[in-house]
């Protein structure tokens, strides 16, 4: 049979998909990053090991470690829309796969991360290791877009 032809695009409602991981928006699209160049996505604190899900029925376009971003997982949502979704310290899907709406596509945690075991939240707060940043982009036609016209974002990252 020939292969399963993606929706045609439609733009999702503003915040109508759900984040892949839950969390507090640290930054905002376009404010500038380090180097103060704008950024291409969102940058999201994430419980570390927290479940990162598919938004929607999607094809797994990249599954794998990106050099400085961790396990990158790259989402065909729409024919001509990709999540992005970096800082994954495991990855659980593979790059040709279909996937539905809520698989989980990995586990959020600092790069280079060992075992879940090692993942124990500590006591006390200063000891604790609790939260992992995700960089989140959302692209149309190959230009990143603000994520928040597409995902219902937690939180709100201060003023740039």
């Amino acid at each position: 049979p020939p292969p399963a032809r993606l929706p045609t695009p439609r733009p999702p409602a503003p915040g109508a998909l759900p984040a892949p991981a839950a969390g507090r928006l640290l930054a905002r699209f376009g404010a500038p990053d380090a180097l103060g160049a704008p950024r291409t996505g969102v940058e999201i604190a994430a419980p570390v090991w927290a479940e990162a899900r598919a938004p929607d029925v999607a094809s797994v376009r990249f599954a794998g470690s990106v050099a400085g971003r961790g396990g990158v997982v790259i989402l065909e949502l729409r024919r001509g829309r990709l999540m992005i979704l970096a800082g994954l310290a495991e990855v659980t899907v593979a790059a040709g796969e279909t996937v539905p709406a809520g698989a989980i596509l990995g586990h959020a945690g600092a790069m280079g991360m060992g075992a879940a075991e090692f993942l124990v939240e500590a006591p006390l707060p200063e000891g604790a290791l609790s939260e992992a940043t995700l960089h989140l982009e959302a692209r149309e036609d190959g230009r990143p877009v603000d994520p928040a016209r597409w995902f219902h974002l937690e939180g709100k990252a201060g003023p740039s």
